[in-house]
């Protein structure tokens, strides 16, 4: 029975992802300041509080996730991404067992620390361009905005002040 319930709210979520695609070709249609306004608007929660992300509207997409999906693990290569979560909470957490992005929960992970709405994650990798240095996995439905790290890079070579405080933060992160 909770497999079955699983898997209806599964296919509830996924559905829901649909109307995602309607919702971006009506977006599309938008001017360029209008559409700007319309992000701004939509994403206060990663824009307020992060001043440095203030001109990297375009750049954001929204990514779900499953309960127990594991978005990242501790030594993964990959795109440098950093999360904004605007709804539902991930976890940090230890393990050894987690072959191939498996998403089952091993006997012996260890919670580290729980992340909730308005919460960050993935950051050091986002300034240093380095491996991950932790394992994430979603606690439940979770709504994410993620910034790729080429997409911003590429954005912020056009604005000296920005990238000279995007390095500063790097610098600073790689002292630790």
């Amino acid at each position: 029975m909770q497999c079955q319930i699983r898997d209806y709210l599964d296919y509830i979520w996924r559905e829901s992802t649909d109307d995602v695609e309607s919702e971006e070709h009506i977006i599309t249609q938008l001017s360029d300041v209008l559409r700007d306004k319309l992000y701004i608007e939509a994403n206060k929660v990663v824009l307020i509080d992060s001043p440095i992300f203030s001109k990297t509207v375009s750049l954001i997409k929204e990514y779900k996730t499953t309960p127990g999906e594991i978005i990242f693990m501790n030594g993964d290569q990959d795109d440098c991404a950093i999360y904004f979560i605007e709804k539902g909470s991930v976890e940090v957490f230890l393990s050894g067992n987690h072959a191939n992005g498996s998403s089952l929960k091993g006997d012996d992970d260890q919670s580290l620390l729980t992340i909730g709405k308005g919460g960050v994650f993935g950051e050091v990798s986002f300034f240093t361009g380095k491996t991950r240095s932790a394992n994430i996995r979603s606690l439940e439905f979770t709504s994410l905005l993620v910034i790729r790290r080429e997409d911003f890079l590429n954005l912020v070579q056009r604005y000296s002040q920005d990238l000279e405080s995007f390095c500063h933060i790097k610098d600073r992160l790689q002292l630790y």
